[in-house]
């Protein structure tokens, strides 16, 4: 019969680990959830493996939280508190259903706390995977009573913000795949296409135009230095990799793509969109804007504009007006000053946010489609080019190869 090893959550909320004889993983589930215990992890137990072993892995093999678990928790939790369920057992049913180990586990803990006397955002404050936007907006819920619907205001705010992502990424993801591959292929030309043509016109003494001479010649260089320069590339890819693990390579890596055309705007208006929609969620679940504000800072990952959103905030802090702290920084984008400033003196600050997020929405859809449709052909004929002009290069020979023969 398998041996299982188990972590649970017993009845009295002590976390304990164990080994169980069992048919199956789901009659031990059974088992375990009929003596009261919420299960944190389940391994089968492999032949010659020792109890420490497992467990350590058992630890090990967790996965992480994707922001789509954490959108799903909201929208559940908003769901259940909307019922009238009582909310310790909310959280109960939800640590109990869910898939992730890690999540599974982390709200087995939250769970014991709020039981223990703890509100819901101090609970979750204690896990760093719900981050700092997740907390606030909790605790805005509990002060004013409308835990199921900021709760709600929540998933739908991490759900635009991983679709958000998820369009930059693909926008980048086709691009840097192309890019990559025409790169093997002309490593493939220079290194062994050109060596074996140059085998061929050196056996024939047949006469060498510039340009393939020129490509022999960089080939022979590559061939015979290979370690030498992957040496090189290898040391500065890692002085990068170090370099943009500082804030100052951080910031640098940041403004520098902002000043690339085309990829720049896309990068700009998937940050504005983010930051207005991050901003307009805080202020309408009642959290006073200077709060949202550092909020909306610890939240951004882009440091250019957590830089301009820090001295923002010290601006309006000296009495600032909010338009005008944001022109101060010179970061901001006419457009969206105009809404804070109609915002502002309307009380509608909330509203005029929003429209920004959506507004920036659009623009970087649109944004993305033009720089698919722009960079697509492009990047064809100007890789299609470079090949072209290797081939031509190494073919110019052959018209003469027939006078060498003769």
């Amino acid at each position: 019969m398998p041996v299982f090893a188990y972590r649970v959550l017993e009845p009295d909320g002590r976390e304990s680990t164990g080994w169980l004889e069992a048919e199956s993983e789901e009659s031990l589930i059974g088992l375990l959830h009929g003596q009261g215990k919420v299960i944190l992890g389940l391994q089968k137990r492999e032949a010659g493996r020792s109890p420490a072993t497992g467990e350590m892995a058992l630890r090990l093999v967790e996965p992480r939280v994707r922001q789509a678990e954490l959108v799903v928790l909201a929208t559940q939790l908003s769901a259940m508190v909307d019922a009238g369920l009582p909310l310790l057992r909310s959280l109960q049913v939800l640590a109990q259903e869910t898939e992730n180990l890690r999540l599974r586990r982390i709200l087995a803990d939250v769970c014991l706390r709020v039981e223990a006397g703890s509100s819901l955002s101090q609970a979750l404050a204690a896990h760093p995977v719900f981050g700092n936007l997740f907390v606030s907006l909790a605790r805005a819920g509990e002060v004013s009573g409308k835990l199921g619907e900021t709760l709600r205001q929540l998933a739908s705010y991490l759900e635009r913000v991983e679709d958000l992502r998820r369009r930059v990424r693909s926008a980048l993801t086709y691009p840097a795949f192309l890019l990559s591959f025409s790169m093997m292929v002309l490593l493939v030309l220079v290194v062994w296409l050109i060596p074996a043509f140059a085998k061929v016109y050196d056996k024939f003494k047949a006469k060498i135009p510039g340009p393939t001479l020129l490509l022999m010649d960089l080939s022979q260089l590559l061939r015979g230095h290979m370690a030498e320069i992957g040496a090189v590339v290898a040391l500065l890819g890692l002085g990068w990799w170090l370099f943009i693990r500082t804030e100052k390579g951080l910031y640098f890596k940041d403004w520098i793509l902002l000043k690339i055309p085309v990829l720049g705007p896309l990068i700009l208006r998937s940050t504005l969109a983010r930051l207005c929609r991050t901003l307009g969620v805080l202020v309408g679940s009642g959290i006073p804007f200077w709060e949202a504000l550092d909020l909306a800072t610890q939240a951004t990952d882009h440091r250019v504009a957590r830089k301009a959103l820090v001295q923002a905030a010290l601006a309006i802090e000296g009495g600032s007006p909010i338009a005008g702290a944001f022109q101060e920084t010179g970061f901001f984008p006419r457009m969206l000053l105009s809404m804070l400033a109609s915002g502002e003196e309307v009380g509608g600050l909330h509203a005029m946010l929003m429209k920004a997020a959506d507004f920036y929405d659009q623009q970087l859809e649109s944004s993305v489609k033009g720089f698919m449709s722009l960079l697509e052909p492009v990047m064809i004929l100007f890789l299609g080019g470079v090949i072209g002009g290797i081939l031509f290069a190494m073919y110019l020979p052959v018209f003469t190869l027939g006078k060498a023969i003769r």
